[in-house]
């Protein structure tokens, strides 16, 4: 008992030494070569582009999202390919007339929407009459897609899920008749497109044919042998893209940064890196964006399934004096900041700033909307040139070099 009342007062002393603040002691033996500087500075952007329009590149035919409607300039069509088949023995009963098809709907699955939930929002649906490459319609190529004017569509229902339309029968007898031993007799098979109405105020994104979740559009078709039986077959479709287009995309691009989804409007932008020391090493780089909300537009998700629209930017490395090039290995993104902070985006490019560091070649950053080719949303930042000083872009870098 003797000796436990004696390590009492032994172990207070050794807690509370612990809790004492470093001193310099010893700090005069280290070799002044042997030293590191931590040091981190501040710059606001120095520059940034007119935004520039990347024509859609092939891989928005196999993206996840089929994009229609209109929003403030903003424009988007939709076009899908059903090449629908049944059994020759349906075939034959339905060029003989011994069946029917008695409707004939598509049903699309809705994940995210650019608008007020209560925006009006509709469209017609048209023969395409030409053959046409679904992996190249894009501004350049559209206006070679000939399409009737004909509606052939009716009873539309849409909600925050789904939209769902029928079609003339006599145009999916002919799309099925197309695939039989008489092929030839029948209109060949090109494909629907989806216009928005001039009325629509409203974007849609609909899951598309490459869909990860199994939501891609579906078209069914019920046919019956009167007094026998009543079946409905369904497909997937099986190539389906679109072609969007802004009237346009900012004034005074040298004040505000805009970037937009679905139409792959990218922008750039450029900071003066001070002259650090040859040995200096970037421990971090951060790049902070201020969004412009009452120009900007988001898009609600109706999917959880999907990442929040707009939340992130892609930065990647622009290679060379005016060029759009841009280093995807060294790809980063922002991220959009929770509250309070939602109208700040910001994220660690430190890889971007040791290669301008390490190579000497400083030609500033290409920002684009993540996932670009199916989310059509619009982003404007403020500029370099923007009267705040405040919400301009700045880049923290912090480094440190040995002394020599």
């Amino acid at each position: 008992m003797k000796n436990w009342k004696i390590l009492i007062p032994l172990s207070v002393l050794m807690i509370l030494s612990c809790k004492e603040s470093p001193t310099s002691i010893g700090d005069n033996f280290i070799l002044q070569q042997d030293r590191f500087n931590i040091l981190q500075h501040d710059t606001l952007s120095v520059s940034d582009s007119t935004y520039y329009d990347e024509l859609k590149p092939a891989v928005t035919a196999v993206s996840e999202g089929l994009i229609v409607g209109r929003h403030n300039g903003y424009v988007s069509y939709g076009y899908m390919l059903y090449p629908i088949k049944a059994d020759d023995s349906i075939l034959t009963m339905l060029q003989q007339g011994k069946i029917n098809i008695t409707n004939t709907w598509v049903e699309l699955r809705q994940f995210y929407y650019v608008g007020s939930k209560t925006d009006p929002f509709d469209f017609t649906i048209n023969l395409i009459k030409n053959n046409i490459d679904f992996n190249t319609i894009d501004k350049a190529t559209y206006s070679s897609v000939s399409y009737d004017p004909t509606d052939i569509s009716y009873s539309h229902t849409i909600n925050d899920t789904l939209t769902k339309f029928y079609l003339d029968n006599t145009t999916v007898k002919n799309w099925l008749l197309r695939t039989s031993s008489d092929s030839l007799s029948y209109p060949n098979n090109y494909g629907i497109i989806m216009v928005p109405t001039a009325g629509t105020n409203k974007v849609v994104g609909y899951h598309s044919h490459q869909s990860s979740t199994g939501y891609a559009g579906r078209i069914y078709f019920a046919f019956n042998k009167p007094g026998v039986y009543t079946d409905t077959l369904a497909a997937y479709v099986t190539s389906d893209t679109y072609h969007a287009e802004i009237n346009a995309a900012s004034a005074n691009t040298d004040k505000f940064i805009t970037l937009i989804g679905g139409v792959t409007y990218k922008n750039s932008v450029q900071f003066g890196i001070p002259a650090l020391p040859t040995n200096a090493v970037i421990n971090k780089a951060t790049l902070q964006l201020t969004i412009d909300s009452t120009q900007s537009w988001l898009g609600t998700y109706t999917d959880s399934t999907f990442a929040d629209i707009g939340s992130l930017i892609d930065v990647g490395r622009l290679q060379a004096k005016n060029s759009v090039v841009f280093d995807t290995t060294t790809l980063k993104f922002l991220t959009r900041q929770s509250s309070p902070n939602r109208a700040i985006y910001s994220g660690d490019i430190t890889p971007l700033v040791q290669y301008w560091i390490n190579h000497n070649d400083n030609y500033g950053f290409s920002l684009f909307v993540s996932y670009e080719d199916y989310y059509a949303t619009k982003l404007v930042f403020y500029g370099s040139k923007n009267p705040d000083v405040t919400k301009r872009p700045k880049l923290t870098i912090t480094y440190s070099y040995k002394n020599k």
